[in-house]
Parts: structure tokens; C-alpha cells; sequence
């Protein structure tokens, strides 16, 4: 569907205050929770953050709330509202500072993409070292390293799907691509670790030896005993 402010590119969400559609281009996100707004729509505060009606709301409750709590402790006259607002928009300055320095919360392409790579490096190692593309589990019994390798690919779709569904992420859709891709690259070379395991190759071929002597009559087995005896010797 195509976008409410321009009428010409394609949607990709919608306004948080008035639901209409957007676009990449036209939608503004929110510098809090990352929801959309349209332009008509959009909350600046004075040091030029643009928020949603949501958080615009939140902040300015909360400022009210201090306001209210530092007029009641101090029993400040009407004559110093000047003075009031000039130290609300220091404590404004002050808490959009802290936020900045905040740790910024890891998105779900990277996390896609951390465990894509993860999960490749391991592949990699399986067909470099042999002996890892198994796990033992006493006498012949074993489980095939890639059962458990594959929940790697599993999680990076996982999260590259949330990276493409939640619309505060719709900006860094195109890079959850990127561990799409890693993802069914390490997937196949997963499945090709476990189908040119030599060790299973080889257990294979002595089952297959096994079952062919057990339908051997008794002369047949005698002859093929025979046979190995002398192709000891030589």
C-alpha cells in the first residue's frame, strides 16, 4: 500500500498518533522506542529530540511530576517561573544527556548476524578437523554434530525475523539479510560436513560387510576365510 504523506512509495509502517501509512522516507522515528510518526505528527523537544506522542506524553509527565514536587518542597512564588523553566530545561539537558551515554541496546540484524557467524566458524572447523563432526555417546552410538550446529541457523532467522517484523527496526530491514545468508550458508555446509563424514562412511561399509557374511552358508565361509588367509600372506 502506498505511503499517506507522499502517495508514492510503498509502506512500511504507520503513524503512531493518526495510524495513517508510511513510507522509509516520509515516516519519522521516534529517538525513545523507535515507533513512527508523520510529519504533522512528530514531537521535537528543545534540544531537537523527535519523539512519538507516547513519549512525548511519558516526558512530559514526568516533568510536571518534578515540577510539582520541587514547587511543593521549595514553596516557590509565581514570580520565579523564569527561574522554574530554566532549571526544567537544564534537568532536561541533564537526563537526555544521561540517556545519551546510555549503552545502545543491540539490534536483532547484529544478533543475527553474531550467531550466524558463530555457527559458521563451527562448520568450518567440522570439515577442517573430521573427528568434530560427531559426539560420541559410548561404544558405536553418536549423535551428528550438525543436529546440534543447526540451532545456530535456527536463532539468526529468528532473530533477522524479528529484525523485519517490528517496525522500530524497519530502517536496518535490508541488513537482516546479511544473516539470512550466513545462516543458509552454514546450514549447507552443516549437511555437507555430516553426509561426507568419513567415520560414518566407514561404519556404514562394516555393517554392509557384517550383514553379507551373515547370509554366507558354511562352505561360502569357509572359502572366504580361506581367501583371507591368503591375501594376508602375500
Amino acid at each position: 500500500m502506498e505511503c499517506h504523506v507522499c502517495e508514492v512509495r510503498s509502506s512500511v509502517g504507520y503513524c503512531a498518533e493518526c495510524q495513517q501509512l508510511l513510507c522509509e522516507t516520509c515516516g519519522v522515528p521516534c529517538d525513545i522506542c523507535g515507533k513512527l510518526s508523520c510529519p504533522e505528527h512528530v514531537h521535537e523537544t528543545r534540544s531537537g529530540k523527535r519523539l512519538c506522542k507516547g513519549c512525548y506524553d511519558e516526558r512530559r509527565g514526568k516533568r510536571e511530576q518534578k515540577k510539582a514536587a520541587a514547587a511543593a518542597k521549595h514553596d516557590k512564588p509565581e514570580g520565579d517561573a523564569a527561574v522554574a523553566d530554566d532549571a526544567e530545561a537544564e534537568g532536561e539537558a541533564m537526563d537526555e544527556a544521561l540517556a545519551e551515554s546510555a549503552p545502545i541496546p543491540i539490534q536483532p540484524w547484529q544478533m543475527s548476524l553474531y550467531i550466524a557467524v558463530a555457527g559458521l566458524v563451527i562448520v568450518l572447523l567440522m570439515l577442517v578437523f573430521p573427528g568434530l563432526r560427531r559426539i560420541p555417546l559410548g561404544g558405536t552410538n553418536y549423535i551428528p554434530t550438525t543436529l546440534v550446529v543447526m540451532i545456530f541457523p535456527i536463532l539468526s532467522c529468528v532473530w533477522a525475523g524479528l529484525g523485519l517484523y517490528k517496525d522500530e527496526y524497519f530502517r536496518d530491514r535490508s541488513k537482516c539479510f546479511i544473516g539470512i545468508g550466513l545462516s543458509i550458508a552454514g546450514a549447507a555446509l552443516a549437511i555437507l560436513a555430516m553426509v561426507t563424514d568419513p567415520a560414518a562412511t566407514a561404519q556404514s561399509e562394516l555393517e554392509q560387510f557384517q550383514n553379507e557374511r551373515q547370509d554366507l552358508n558354511q562352505q561360502e565361509l569357509t572359502d572366504w576365510r580361506e581367501k583371507a588367509k591368503e591375501q594376508f600372506r602375500q
